[in-house]
C-alpha cells in the first residue's frame, strides 16, 4: 500500500528548516542540493514542492511573516490599553529578536540575489505594518511604516553595536513616541 504524504505538513517542514539553513549560511551560499540535504530528501522530490529557491524564499516570507504576526497578536491581545499593548509588542521583540534578526538578515540576502524581486518583500512588510496599525490602533496610517522602520532599525542597531546599544532608554523613547 502506498504511503499517504502530507503535502502541507511536508512543505511546511522544508520551509522551516531552509529558514534555519539560511540564517545559519546565508541565503546566496544555500543550493537547492544542500536544502534538500538538510530537509533528508532527494533534489527531485524537493523540486517537486518548489521549482528553485527564489520560489522556496517567497515561500518562506510569506509563512514567517504571517508566523510572527499570529505570535505576537496572541500577545498584544492580552493589553487592555495601548501601553500594554505596546509593553507586549516590545517584550515580543526582544524574547524573538534572535530569530527577527535572521529574517532580516534572509531577507537582504535575498533581495541582494534578486533586486528585481521586490514584491515578495513588500508583501511580507505589509503583512507586518498591517498587523502594527490594527493591534496598536495607530492614530494615523502612516505610523505603522514609521513603527516598522524604528522596529528593524532597533534589531539593526544591536547586531552591529550590541554593547553601545541600551536597550531599555531606546525602548522607553519608543513606547514614549507611540503614545504621543
Amino acid at each position: 500500500m502506498p504511503r499517504i504524504v502530507d503535502h502541507d505538513a511536508r512543505r511546511d517542514t522544508i520551509l522551516e528548516r531552509c529558514f534555519t539553513l539560511f540564517a545559519r549560511v546565508g541565503y546566496s551560499a544555500v543550493t537547492m542540493r544542500a536544502i534538500a540535504r538538510e530537509v533528508g530528501m532527494s533534489t527531485g522530490t524537493l523540486y517537486h514542492y518548489f521549482p528553485d529557491k527564489a520560489t522556496l524564499a517567497r515561500s518562506l516570507f510569506h509563512r514567517v511573516s504571517r508566523r510572527d504576526v499570529e505570535e505576537a497578536s496572541a500577545q498584544l491581545k492580552a493589553g487592555r490599553t495601548a501601553e500594554e499593548r505596546v509593553s507586549a509588542l516590545l517584550a515580543f521583540v526582544a524574547t524573538n529578536e534572535e530569530r527577527l534578526r535572521a529574517t532580516l538578515l534572509v531577507a537582504l540576502d535575498h533581495h541582494r540575489q534578486h533586486p528585481e524581486d521586490r514584491a515578495v518583500l513588500r508583501q511580507a512588510a505589509a503583512v507586518y505594518r498591517e498587523a502594527l496599525s490594527e493591534q496598536l490602533e495607530l492614530p494615523t496610517p502612516e505610523m505603522d511604516g514609521v513603527l516598522l522602520s524604528l522596529l528593524i532599525g532597533s534589531i539593526v542597531h544591536r547586531t552591529l553595536d550590541p554593547e553601545g546599544f541600551d536597550a531599555p532608554p531606546h525602548l522607553v523613547a519608543l513606547e514614549k513616541l507611540l503614545r504621543a
